[in-house]
């Protein structure tokens, strides 16, 4: 709270879901995690509280799928939650009814989104959950990491409430790069021309079904890289608290002229070079 956030951008619930839950992943309701979600509550305020779900495999947590040849195309995300139906269930049942009580703009996060059905039936489950229990739904939105969410986020604006821009898959997706690979390090780039691109591609999208966007990952947290998402449009990021007072910083010294000036440069930018060039242009002066 030092730092100055206004709300909580992404809350990960990965570690406490998984301290009481069962072989089968489906006893995850426990003091610890009411008491965790509680405290974030009244660290928000009346901010938003975004709380993503329960988000393992890939790079992230075991999925309990065991040994996979490719887990970054594996048992992951959303997968994990519709294949655990009980999973998925209790912890809509928890977030909600421990949050209900706060005033703080509670909204839920569905990781690793591909397609509007995984949206669609998560959203039945958590209506049906509040019909039975007499509480009140809250927002939904779909975290975007990989390239078919950009390409369908018309279709999932009908569905979801909001968007959030998770960077650091959707750039491992888009490049083909498993950024937890040593062995392709290289070809890993937050800031490779394609990945600007496609973010701008999002944008148009979102702003066009009037959907709440925001970015969070790596690329949010890069003071340079801030500036040029705010200059495309963007005007929420999501960091790890000691990054925001330079961001903020940093963006409270550019023109909101200038920014946008800076990324249609970055948008006609075909290599890493000619990106670094315009990211290095925001620091003179």
């Amino acid at each position: 709270a030092r730092y100055g956030p206004e709300g909580i951008g992404l809350l990960r619930t990965e570690a406490y879901f998984l301290e009481e839950a069962d072989e089968e992943g489906d006893r995850v309701i426990g003091h610890n995690q009411r008491r965790f979600l509680e405290r974030a509550a009244e660290l928000a305020g009346k901010n938003v509280l975004t709380v993503r779900l329960y988000d393992v495999g890939g790079d992230k947590m075991a999925s309990q799928a065991g040994e996979e040849l490719n887990p970054a195309l594996g048992w992951r995300g959303v997968r994990v939650l519709l294949s655990r139906p009980g999973l998925l269930r209790q912890q809509l049942e928890l977030i909600i009814s421990t949050l209900e009580p706060f005033p703080c703009d509670t909204q839920l996060l569905i990781p690793m989104v591909s397609g509007v059905e995984e949206v669609v039936s998560v959203r039945k489950m958590m209506d049906e959950i509040c019909r039975d229990k007499k509480l009140t739904p809250v927002k939904l939105g779909v975290m975007v990491e990989v390239p078919s969410a950009v390409m369908l986020a018309g279709d999932l604006s009908k569905h979801a409430d909001f968007m959030s821009i998770g960077t650091n898959d959707l750039t491992q997706y888009m490049l083909a790069a498993d950024r937890g690979n040593a062995s392709v390090k290289s070809s890993y780039n937050p800031v490779h021309p394609a990945v600007w691109r496609i973010i701008d591609q999002l944008i148009k999208t979102c702003k066009a079904h009037n959907t709440p966007l925001s970015v969070c990952g790596e690329l949010a947290s890069k003071p340079d890289a801030a500036l040029i998402l705010a200059g495309m449009g963007i005007n929420a990021l999501s960091m790890s608290g000691p990054s925001i007072p330079e961001v903020k910083k940093r963006l409270r010294s550019h023109t909101l002229e200038l920014l946008k000036n800076k990324a249609l440069h970055i948008l006609e930018c075909s290599t890493t070079e000619e990106v670094n060039t315009v990211l290095q242009s925001l620091n003179e002066g």
